[in-house]
């Protein structure tokens, strides 16, 4: 069942090689540039604790600058998880400081997550940025990739890997699963794909597109009913328990 997101606070980490903190009005003048989103120096708030506090139309966006580096147990495991960015561990281990990005509204989860996505590439331009770490996701992103998929933005296209996990396993007789973790942040069921004779780019990529489809237009996958990309595929859809998430049920794909 999906869930309202209204009220829910969205963030993410930026890891630092050093604790060098952008100034509030340097940000300001990058991110008008790079989004075209005006804001007034008059909606500054910057307190002595290295926090500053935006506000972009009606939310809130606040940046919390810590001079100490994430904690590693956090990091090490996710780090492993990053099949697509092998050094990802070698990478984040010796950052010294890092970021923590806040958007609050009572907005849906993908407009929050839009202005998230453009507040961290803003600062991974003006930051000695290692990374991005999104904690409820399990996924961390090099700058290089992170700033690549979130120009997606400005084509209306949403950067589903910036905010969604999608891990892929090989089973036995060369079969592979997959699975998204992070659309239950948008109220939505996670997907999985079982046991399927598909190759890993074909699964990640039907993946990637069923994901995008249910977050640009929320449509209700029901149980024992067919999903395709194009109108010849039909894929069955099993709401099931899930193999790799206790206690939730997600949406199967028979592919």
């Amino acid at each position: 069942m999906e869930e309202s997101q209204e009220s829910k606070t969205v963030l993410g980490m930026i890891a630092l090689e050093s604790a060098i903190f952008p100034k509030p009005e340097k940000f300001i003048e990058v991110f008008e540039e790079d989004w075209g989103i005006s804001l007034d120096l008059s909606d500054l708030n910057s307190s002595e604790n290295n926090a500053t506090v935006l506000q972009v139309g009606n939310q809130i966006v606040a940046l919390m600058f810590i001079d100490k580096p994430v904690p590693w147990v956090d990091l090490e495991q996710v780090c492993k998880l990053a099949y697509y960015w092998s050094e990802a561990a070698e990478t984040l281990k010796p950052h010294q400081a890092h970021i923590v990005v806040s958007v609050m509204s009572d907005e849906d989860s993908v407009t929050k997550y839009n202005l998230l996505t453009k507040v961290n590439a803003s600062l991974l331009k003006l930051s000695p940025a290692l990374g991005v770490y999104m904690g409820t996701q399990n996924l961390v992103m090099s700058t290089e990739r992170y700033l690549e998929e979130s120009e997606l933005i400005k084509t209306n296209a949403l950067p589903i890997s910036l905010w969604v996990y999608f891990g892929l396993y090989a089973e036995d007789e060369g079969k592979i699963s997959g699975y998204t973790y992070g659309l239950s942040e948008f109220g939505k069921m996670e997907l999985e794909v079982s046991y399927s004779a598909q190759t890993l780019t074909n699964i990640y990529g039907f993946l990637y597109n069923i994901s995008h489809y249910l977050l640009a237009h929320s449509p209700e996958l029901k149980d024992g009913e067919t999903i395709g990309m194009t109108a010849e595929q039909k894929v069955m859809m099993t709401h099931q328990p899930s193999r790799y998430l206790d206690n939730v049920t997600v949406i199967d794909l028979e592919f």
